[in-house]
Formats: structure tokens, sequence, C-alpha cells
């Protein structure tokens, strides 16, 4: 029996990635938090971000952090990996960080669907999704 062309391609497709070695990227997942520091003469953002909860202890996670926009604009990204949960326990939250430069002002920041501003010199943090918080052990 052979396999059609569309069977060998949905086949392919769902073994590309098993044979490859690819990962399952999920986008904006989890939570951050963003504060100003200064940089010499220059102001930074500066992005801590958090994978979901449990999620420090998978084999593999991983989580990584960027921001782009231009000017007074700043887009953050999150790209996140689950890896392997070994056991039911929990450990954290897996977690990366990330910045940029930034003029003065008010700095209009997003993450994923929600939107926040932050004063550049001397801004109190804030948080994205609205209202999350990190751990604040190990950072």
């Amino acid at each position: 029996m052979s396999l059609s062309v569309v069977q060998a391609c949905r086949t392919a497709v769902l073994l590309l990635p098993i044979l490859t070695g690819c990962k399952s990227w999920e986008t904006n997942r989890g939570k951050v938090c963003v504060s100003v520091a200064k940089s010499g003469s220059a102001h930074r953002l500066y992005v801590r971000a958090e994978g979901p909860d449990c999620s420090g202890d998978h084999e593999g996670a991983e989580l990584k952090c960027e921001v782009g926009g231009e000017g007074r604009d700043a887009v953050i990204t999150t790209q996140y990996h689950a890896g392997k949960d070994p056991n039911d326990g929990c450990f954290g939250a897996v977690r990366a960080t990330c910045g940029r430069s930034v003029p003065e002002g008010v700095v209009t920041v997003s993450f994923g669907g929600d939107v926040a501003e932050i004063t550049v010199p001397g801004g109190l943090e804030v948080c994205l999704p609205e209202g999350s918080e990190l751990s604040d052990s190990g950072w």
C-alpha cells in the first residue's frame, strides 16, 4: 500500500521537527516587567521576562526576549519552548532578560496585546500583562 502525496506531505510535516531536532516555540507566553536604567549618557529599558509557572525545571525549556520598535515605542517579544517536564514538581519559571536604549520622555511599551507607559528617566517599573508580578528569587 502506497501513501498518497497528501498523506506523505502530512507525515513529513509531523516528523520534520522530530527528525531535525526543531523546537516548537510559543510567542509572548508568560509575563514581563520593565524598568529604566542609566547606562553612561544613555537610558535603557531593562526587561525581565518569565515563562509559565513551574517551567524552570523542564529539561530543555528556554525563553528568549527581544525589544524592538523605534524611538519611544518599545515592542517586547518573548519566545518560549516548553521542554520536557520531568515530574510533578515545581521549580519556578524559566527566565530571560533583554533591553535597548530609549530617548527621554514617555515610552510606550507593548507585550502581546497589553500596553503601558513608562517615563524615562525615573519611571516606576511596569509589568505586563497588567497586574503581573515576577517572582523575587533569583533576579
